[in-house]
């Protein structure tokens, strides 16, 4: 489900060379270190997802001006970045601060240096720049600095909202809206293998399902969103991940919020599959299959769930003889594991 969990992993975009260099020399040392801090150790993956998705809106905001930087000064500026964000993640102000208030603004003071900026929003970030007081944390300390200003704390909060929309923001939102299906996605996943209602075939290593660390995602990125300039659908979805939500770790709601983002996502189609496939319901797996293969799914994925739907109907020699022939052209070690299970499941019966 998630893509950054292995810190060597680069861009295949040349264009990115000098983000993909950061990832592959500094991040692992870095996260080594940070992972000496105390906190669960289930949260690691996310953390170290959260400190690359730091850098990336850092690149993706300062990126003539870090181009510009020697390949030291770049990693020294982001090295203390994820710094900041470890601290605020899981340090102590983690503990006692839940809403993520001063995230945006603090973001807006970042990135207030835009050229783009005309009339009340270039007076305000350079009031921002010129009197934002940060904690050690690297945080904006809001009261001090709305004070400074001459602001109380919900006029500064108000301002940097029309700041941050100013700035254009919003082209971050597919960015973090991706991370968003990643994180209900993996709700979903999680909770079913938690209630071994589905099998993960091929697992290079087996990890222990956490739904409540995912949820906890869950709810950082809908903080994380909140300033910003969202549309309806997305708005929805975070809505419905509020203090009112009677069942977060419905596998249903989750998927119903990723179809919602993303309704050409094979994955998503494919996790509806297996929700489908899990409660015994053959006609609404068979759509969703259906829907996976339009949104050109994996080959091997579509075979094992062709397999599974042949299964639900009854048809175990049916499946077999699927994945027998799929074996044979492609050779995937998934297949193989499927086909021994099928095997027997014959020969009991």
């Amino acid at each position: 489900m998630h893509p950054y969990d292995d810190c060597t992993t680069t861009s295949s975009d040349p264009s990115l060379k000098c983000l993909d260099a950061f990832y592959r020399a500094a991040l692992p040392a870095a996260v080594r270190r940070l992972r000496g801090w105390r906190g669960a150790a289930s949260l690691h993956g996310d953390l170290v997802a959260d400190l690359r998705q730091e850098v990336a809106t850092d690149f993706l905001a300062h990126r003539a001006a870090l181009e510009t930087m020697s390949t030291r000064e770049r990693h020294e500026r982001w090295l203390r970045l994820i710094g900041r964000t470890h601290y605020r993640l899981r340090g102590r102000d983690a503990a006692t601060t839940t809403d993520g208030d001063l995230d945006a603004i603090a973001a807006v003071v970042h990135a207030a240096q835009a050229p783009a900026l005309e009339g009340r929003a270039r007076e305000f970030a350079e009031q921002l720049l010129e009197h934002g007081v940060h904690l050690k944390n690297g945080r904006l300390n809001e009261v001090i600095t709305a004070r400074s200003i001459g602001l109380s704390p919900l006029q500064l909060r108000r301002r940097g909202e029309r700041l941050l929309a100013a700035l254009d923001l919003h082209r971050d939102l597919e960015f973090w809206s991706r991370r968003l299906v990643e994180a209900l996605l993996g709700l979903a996943a999680d909770v079913l293998r938690d209630r071994s209602d589905v099998l993960i075939l091929g697992e290079q290593r087996r990890v222990r399902p956490d739904p409540h660390g995912r949820l906890q995602r869950i709810r950082r990125l809908r903080d994380r969103l909140r300033y910003l300039p969202v549309g309806t659908t997305l708005r929805r979805v975070l809505l419905r991940y509020g203090t009112r939500c009677r069942d977060p770790f419905d596998p249903e709601l989750a998927l119903r919020c990723a179809l919602d983002l993303a309704p050409r996502s094979a994955e998503v189609h494919l996790w509806w599959f297996e929700l489908a496939a899990a409660r015994g319901d053959a006609r609404r797996a068979a759509r969703a299959l259906r829907a996976a293969r339009t949104a050109d799914a994996d080959r091997v994925s579509v075979v094992l769930a062709r397999a599974r739907l042949l299964e639900l109907r009854g048809r175990d020699g049916a499946a077999h003889a699927l994945l027998l022939r799929a074996m044979r052209r492609h050779g995937d070690p998934r297949l193989r594991l499927c086909l021994e299970r099928v095997a027997g499941a014959l020969r009991a019966s």
